[in-house]
């Protein structure tokens, strides 16, 4: 039966949180950083229990000053403030606006005096402010695999709505569709839309994403854009670090997680590393000194992260599998796997669908390598996972 609209709300809220796994948590964690130097190119995998990392503001208001705003929108009409969805930043009510809500403010008296003469029920009558005129800036650690998994809700839902003349009509379209729309200059994709009652531009970079949120029709796309290029050219170009403690269950002391691939291999496929192999947050790039993940942080916000596991790797398969056969039923283009078993040193290979994460599996050794996010694509995460799974497995 067709769904209705309140359903496919629903359906899109419980398909998001699924095929995101974990939300944005640690993003929001991040503290003052250690001293260590540039990468290293020792040949010898080694550790690094500190690293140098950025730091957060204390509110979402301190990614952009008012006057880098100012300076880029024109005059403010007055002091930033924090709110839900990142830093409203308020501009003077322009003339169309202004027509709109005088236009607004006559349909809600008229309601009133319908109301007043034939009983129209009140729930009828509109009751919701209009949005405040500004520009609302949000930014936040960002995982392609979570946007990969927030849009493929949305699709389903979209299809849910769809009608049966439309299906047919795109089924005899012979005609291909059109490319996607590139990512501005600095930027590697668009993200998801999560606003649709107001213009929004949204950009991804590595594992930094930024949301400019238009409530106003005088500021245009290029304007924001430019809010978006100044935000991110602030930011500095190093990791973040988290708080929150591991996880129960990650790696035990004589488990180091960066053992396993040392910074002279990683780099001929990622690139130079702006810091050290470091220790991470599960299956993250936030720095912690105890996390059972290592990441190699590359310029442009980009790491690619290993997260190994020395026992029960099997049990978590399963459940890998699980999760990733009922996904599968609704978004199958999440599975994709890029490797096969022949001649490599594991007998299993997979995509987890919740982080969007490859898992390589031998025994009851597992390694698990999120890429998405990283300078490579899933071949060299795939090169990468070949040297760690010798060390791995090894006796």
């Amino acid at each position: 039966m067709p769904k209705t609209p309140s359903a496919v709300l629903t359906t899109v809220a419980l398909a998001t949180l699924a095929l995101q796994g974990c939300g944005r948590g640690d993003a929001n964690a991040a503290g003052a950083g250690g001293s260590h130097g540039a990468a290293g190119s020792d040949a010898t995998p080694a550790a690094a229990s500190t690293v140098r990392t950025a730091s957060e503001p204390s509110d979402a208001c301190g990614w952009i000053t008012a006057a880098e705003v100012e300076k880029i929108v024109g005059p403010l009409a007055g002091p930033p403030k924090s709110v839900d969805n990142g830093c409203l930043y308020p501009l003077p009510i322009d003339t169309l606006t202004a027509r709109r809500r005088e236009a607004g403010r006559k349909l809600g008296e008229l309601a009133k005096q319908l109301q007043k003469q034939f009983g129209t029920p009140t729930e009828t009558l509109p009751d919701q402010p209009p949005p405040e005129t500004a520009v609302i800036v949000d930014v936040a650690v960002s995982d392609p695999g979570q946007e990969r998994g927030m849009a493929a809700g949305f699709n389903i839902a979209a299809s849910w709505l769809d009608d049966r003349a439309a299906r047919e009509q795109r089924a005899a379209d012979t005609t291909s569709p059109p490319p996607p729309p590139r990512a501005p200059e600095g930027w590697d994709r668009f993200l998801p839309s999560l606003n649709v009652l107001s213009r929004e531009l949204a950009l991804g970079v590595g594992h930094l994403a930024v949301r400019i949120v238009l409530q106003t029709p005088v500021v245009s796309e290029e304007q924001a854009l430019a809010l978006a290029n100044q935000i991110r050219n602030r930011i500095p170009d190093l990791p973040f670090r988290s708080e929150i403690p591991p996880r129960a269950g990650g790696a035990r002391p004589d488990h180091d997680p960066c053992s396993l691939l040392a910074a002279a291999e990683a780099e001929p496929v990622l690139g130079k590393l702006v810091v050290p192999p470091y220790r991470a947050q599960q299956g993250s790039y936030l720095a912690y000194g105890e996390g059972p993940s290592c990441a190699y942080f590359t310029a442009g916000h980009r790491a690619l992260v290993l997260t190994p596991t020395w026992e029960y790797g099997g049990m978590e398969v399963e459940a890998i599998r699980g999760v990733g056969g009922l996904i599968g039923q609704i978004a199958p283009e999440l599975l994709e796997s890029p490797a096969d078993t022949l001649d490599e040193p594991w007998e299993e290979v997979g995509g987890d669908a919740m982080t969007g994460e490859l898992y390589f599996l031998q025994g009851e050794r597992l390694l698990k390598v999120n890429y998405l996010a990283s300078s490579t694509d899933a071949n060299g995460a795939v090169q990468l996972a070949r040297l760690a799974m010798r060390r791995l497995t090894a006796p």
